[in-house]
């Protein structure tokens, strides 16, 4: 019983504590986009299993391809230059725009 005691009062001890939640990114506030491209060829050349990747796929002559629009800082903020640990709002995936700007084939 003695031993159960002990362990208990001790555990807190022992048990590393929670990492503090880092503070979230607001949505929206930024200072410019960045247009992020990548050149198709230095990137199939550059990876061994390019044959299952629908980019390095043969028959697909692509040049440049989008990777993304992204939101930057000015200035670093947090010690990054990018927004980060944003929450998005539940619809974003579900706007009408979505399904035609966005294409997975």
């Amino acid at each position: 019983m003695r031993v159960a005691i002990v362990a208990a009062l001790l555990l807190p001890f022992v048990v590393p504590a929670a990492e503090p939640r880092r503070p979230a990114g607001e949505a929206g506030k930024f200072d410019y986009y960045m247009l992020a491209l990548s050149w198709s060829p230095a990137y199939c050349a550059g990876r061994p299993d390019n044959a299952r990747d629908p980019q390095c796929a043969p028959g697909r002559r692509f040049s440049f391809v989008l990777h993304g629009l992204w939101p930057q800082y000015a200035r670093p903020v947090r010690g990054a230059g990018w927004p980060q640990f944003c929450s998005p709002t539940a619809d974003w995936g579900r706007r009408p725009w979505w399904s035609r700007a966005v294409r997975t084939t």
